[in-house]
């Protein structure tokens, strides 16, 4: 799978993916019951919901911690990345257009996953870039 074609079947067929050695390709994670460590960056299926209660599903990305979240709207994709905070505001006004509400509905958009890390529960958090 090409860098940009991830999208809600591709999780649904596998939930979780990780980088090929290329980096220009995607790989599903067979074994992710609980998550490996020592695959690097992993894309996880979660359960997202907006702070206005609109829910979708979506993704999230991380190693250890999880620093970017991708939302599954439709045919669209809104993805939220801790690192590029500059674009949040672009990318939350956007997804308010589309979903035809207002643009504080949006944050925090609390997700949880499925999965955990060894010793570890489900992931879960926020994202609040407000």
């Amino acid at each position: 799978m090409k860098v940009g074609q991830l999208n809600s079947d591709c999780f649904r067929a596998h939930p979780v993916w990780c980088w090929g050695d290329d980096m220009e390709h995607f790989l599903p994670v067979g074994e992710y019951e609980p998550l490996p460590e020592d695959l690097g960056t992993l894309f996880i299926l979660a359960n997202c919901k907006l702070s206005g209660g609109h829910q979708f599903e979506g993704y999230v990305v991380g190693t250890g911690s999880i620093y970017a979240l991708n939302l599954f709207v439709d045919e669209r994709s809104f993805m939220f990345n801790a690192n590029l905070q500059g674009l949040a505001d672009e990318e939350a006004s956007q997804m308010a257009g589309f979903l035809s509400i207002d643009v504080r509905d949006v944050f925090p958009i609390h997700y949880e996953t499925c999965f955990g890390f060894p010793g570890s529960e489900n992931l879960s958090g926020e994202f609040d870039f407000a």
